[in-house]
C-alpha cells in the first residue's frame, strides 16, 4: 500500500512536459482538497452555536460523578465539592446556579438560570431553560448488585422555574410534569 502511494504522488507531482494536467491529477486534487476540508471543517460541522449546551454537558458530568461516587462510598454526594468538580466558567454557564438534592435512592442535579442585575433572565437569550438531571438506584437483582439508571431533562417552560423532579416507578424512570427528557442511560 505504501509503495502504490509513492508512485501516486510521483505521478502526480513530477510530470512528463508534454504530458499536461491529467484525468488522474483532478481526482487526486479533489481528493486532497475534500480530505483537508472534512479535518479541518469537521468541529465546526458538528458544533451547534446553543447557549445551553454547556449547562446540558454540566448535568450529564454530575450524573456521571455521582454514579461514580456511590460506586466508591455506597452514598451519593451532597454536594459538588464532594464530587470534586469544579463550577463551568463559561459564559454560558454563568447564568446558572447548579445545586444537589439526595436521599438514599436517588440523587438530583438542577441547573436554574438566574436573574441579571436588569431583571431579565439573560438579554441575548430570553428563552433560557431550566435542567433537571437524575440518578436512581436499582435494586438488587439476582447478581446482587445494585446498579443505576440516569436521565437528564429540559423544563418545557423558559424561565429560572425548578424542574420537576425526574420519576423511577416499576423499573422505569421518566421526566416529571413540565418537563422533556432529552436522554438517560445505565
Amino acid at each position: 500500500m505504501n509503495k502504490k502511494l509513492t508512485i501516486f504522488f510521483n505521478n502526480l507531482l513530477i510530470k512528463n512536459k508534454n504530458q499536461g494536467w491529467t484525468y488522474w491529477d483532478t481526482i487526486g486534487l479533489v481528493f486532497i482538497l475534500i480530505l483537508s476540508t472534512l479535518v479541518c471543517g469537521m468541529p465546526t460541522l458538528f458544533a451547534k452555536i446553543n447557549p445551553k449546551n454547556d449547562v446540558k454537558k454540566f448535568i450529564l458530568q454530575i450524573n456521571t460523578k455521582q454514579i461514580e461516587y456511590f460506586t466508591y462510598q455506597s452514598k451519593f454526594a451532597e454536594s459538588l465539592n464532594q464530587l470534586q468538580i469544579n463550577l463551568p466558567t463559561s459564559k454560558k454557564t454563568n447564568n446558572y446556579t447548579f445545586s444537589i438534592k439526595k436521599n438514599t435512592n436517588y440523587a438530583f442535579s438542577y441547573a436554574i438560570p438566574h436573574e441579571t442585575k436588569e431583571g431579565s433572565l439573560n438579554n441575548n437569550h430570553p428563552n433560557i431553560h431550566s435542567y433537571v438531571g437524575g440518578v436512581f438506584l436499582i435494586p438488587k437483582s439476582t447478581t446482587n448488585k445494585a446498579t443505576s439508571i440516569a436521565i437528564i431533562c429540559k423544563n418545557i417552560a423558559p424561565g429560572n422555574i425548578k424542574p420537576k423532579d425526574p420519576i423511577f416507578q416499576q423499573g422505569i424512570i421518566s421526566c416529571g410534569a413540565g418537563t422533556t427528557e432529552l436522554g438517560k442511560y445505565l
